[in-house]
């Protein structure tokens, strides 16, 4: 049987936060927030053993121009800039997030990572995987 943490949040301008500051965070990377003229930099963070930013088939044209030729972290900026100025209401939800962990049940197994890459794909827009020496368990993280 599988034990599993989830804990899914919205990221908005209502709140005060920022989506390019969290993807900052999450891909451990500095970027720039374009609609504040400021630098999130959080590329000291440790702990990020693999990035990855995917698009489902049906994304559109503009948009994958827009990410052509970058890497998961400058891909992800660029999206999540988009997004923040394209969204213009004071309570703007620009990101939803999940966080999911999970582990087997049977005892001093770990679940691999293998399974996460081919499910985002179909459904979300940008996901990460991030494990280390803190964490116990694989993780799987996606921005929606």
């Amino acid at each position: 049987m599988a034990i599993y943490h989830l804990h899914a949040q919205i990221i908005g301008r209502g709140g005060g936060r920022s989506a390019v500051a969290s993807a900052a965070y999450r891909h451990c990377a500095r970027m720039e927030i374009e609609a504040e003229a400021r630098i999130a930099d959080y590329s000291n963070k440790k702990g990020l053993t693999h990035s990855e930013f995917s698009l489902p088939e049906e994304t559109p044209a503009w948009l994958r121009t827009l990410i052509d030729g970058r890497d998961a972290a400058s891909a992800s900026a660029a999206l999540w800039n988009a997004v923040e100025a394209f969204e213009k209401r004071a309570d703007a939800q620009f990101m939803r997030e999940m966080d999911l962990r999970f582990r087997s049940s049977s005892a001093g197994s770990r679940t691999s990572n293998s399974c996460a890459p081919s499910w985002p794909n179909k459904s979300f827009r940008a996901a990460w995987w991030p494990t280390g020496p803190t964490m116990t368990v694989p993780a799987i993280r996606i921005s929606i």
